[in-house]
């Protein structure tokens, strides 16, 4: 994704900032970091999810209660002796909200990202 959205950026804007006597890490900084927002964006948000939602790994992991992930917690009350509704639909919904607040903080950028990043 990230090859194709520096790819997609113009040369000529580069060449321009090289002329007006600007370095490669200020170019980097000014022009391709800019416009690269929504795919940079993209990826953190396709990063961020499933490290959120991270299972397996923590599981074998973590051996102590006392540090156990949102997932891990909601799937040991998923399997206690006697089953309470309410607080296991509580627990999923503490689960999920960060990452709808996370899709929609970054919806904008997100579409963006994608449609960028899709070689033409």
């Amino acid at each position: 994704m990230l090859t194709n959205a520096f790819e997609s950026i113009p040369t000529d804007l580069r060449e321009a900032a090289r002329v007006d006597g600007a370095g490669e890490l200020r170019i980097f900084a000014t022009i391709y970091l800019p416009l690269s927002r929504p795919v940079l964006v993209t990826i953190a948000l396709l990063t961020a999810i499933p490290t959120w939602n991270e299972y397996l790994l923590t599981r074998v992991s973590l051996n102590n209660a006392d540090t156990f992930t949102l997932p891990i917690a909601l799937q040991n009350l998923q399997s206690a002796a006697v089953l309470h509704y309410n607080t296991l639909m509580a627990g999923a919904l503490i689960v999920v909200i960060p990452v709808i607040v996370l899709f929609l903080a970054a919806q904008r950028y997100f579409v963006n990202g994608l449609v960028g990043a899709v070689k033409a």
